[in-house]
């Protein structure tokens, strides 16, 4: 498959995960949250989170300290800095995951916990143009009483809206060749399979231009978890 061809439906994916938002936090304490690694394995039949083995790889505490962590396919190096902030990667671009003003995020909202005392949790969600490729077993935590501010940012994706618009041109492709193609047939079944083709571009490049132009109109908006 063309690399032209990936890049599109990746980019267009991110259109698809939009909707349910992004989750953010605002804590009092940044040295309070934590950095945690999830193992991930059999459960029975089932793949997943293994919620007994979590790794601390940076913990609470304002020390500015650094650790390993597993990261997609590889690692990646995250560091507690003096200020309190969390920051994965060594060089940039790098990702500020814990700000020294107590911004948290991106978090993904399919996979949090927000209890009424105790350890609230989220996993992270990949920033930007790599939103679609989630570091699946990294999480931060704090305590309950140290989150000020919860919620889910919904946003437009103008990357993701373009990506589709410019995919819907694929359609039209298709209906540009089966509808000729159907008026010059010389038998029935040559007729219906074009004409076929042509009506097949044309429903395409009519979804795809809409999912576009939804994406790119859509207003910003916010859900407010906390307080």
């Amino acid at each position: 498959m063309p690399r032209w061809l990936v890049t599109a439906f990746a980019l267009s994916s991110l259109a698809a995960c939009d909707p349910a938002g992004t989750l953010r936090w605002k804590v009092r304490d940044p040295t309070q949250v934590s950095l945690q690694q999830v193992g991930m394995g059999m459960n029975g039949l089932v793949y997943g989170h293994r919620w007994n083995d979590v790794t601390e790889v940076i913990p609470q505490g304002g020390e500015p300290r650094s650790g390993v962590a597993l990261y997609r396919a590889g690692t990646v190096l995250a560091r507690r800095d003096a200020d309190g902030s969390v920051t994965l990667g060594e060089d940039r671009p790098y990702w500020k995951l814990v700000g020294a003003d107590g911004a948290v995020g991106p978090l993904r909202v399919d996979l949090y916990s927000l209890p009424n005392r105790g350890t609230a949790w989220a996993f992270l969600a990949s920033p930007g143009i790599e939103s679609f490729r989630q570091p699946w077993q990294l999480r931060v935590a704090t305590p309950r009483d140290n989150l000020v501010d919860v919620r889910v940012e919904h946003r437009r994706n103008k990357t993701a809206g373009a990506a589709f618009c410019w995919m819907s041109l694929s359609g039209l492709v298709f209906a540009g060749v089966g509808f000729p193609l159907g008026a010059l047939a010389e038998n029935g079944f040559d007729r219906g399979f074009s004409y076929g083709v042509g009506a097949a571009g044309a429903a395409l490049t009519t979804i795809l231009l809409s999912v576009g132009i939804y994406e790119l109109t859509r207003r910003d908006y916010d859900t407010v978890l906390l307080p």
